[in-house]
């Protein structure tokens, strides 16, 4: 997809529909890799970003979006003191 005006420096982007574990599907971005690498059955993770920002009150607006679980792993191993989490 291409960005909307005040975007274009994300674009070009990726937008996926995502199987959770849980079975519901989602709609959302995949994000930290080209678009044209993201093929149908990939293994994704998801990640919690800023989406964006209101100008006039300052208020940041935060969501999830995904990123590849080998990109991920790549993140991991060139950065050591990545935390693993449990919720």
């Amino acid at each position: 997809h291409q960005a909307q005006t005040g975007y274009e420096m994300f674009g070009p982007y990726c937008i996926a529909i995502i199987e959770l574990e849980e079975g519901p599907r989602v709609t959302s971005q995949v994000v930290d890799c080209e678009p044209e690498i993201v093929k149908p059955g990939m293994k994704v993770k998801s990640v919690f970003r800023k989406l964006g920002e209101d100008s006039e009150s300052g208020i940041l607006h935060y969501g999830t979006k995904f990123i590849l679980d080998e990109v991920l792993e790549t993140e991991r191993d060139e950065n050591d003191d990545m935390a693993d989490v449990e919720l």
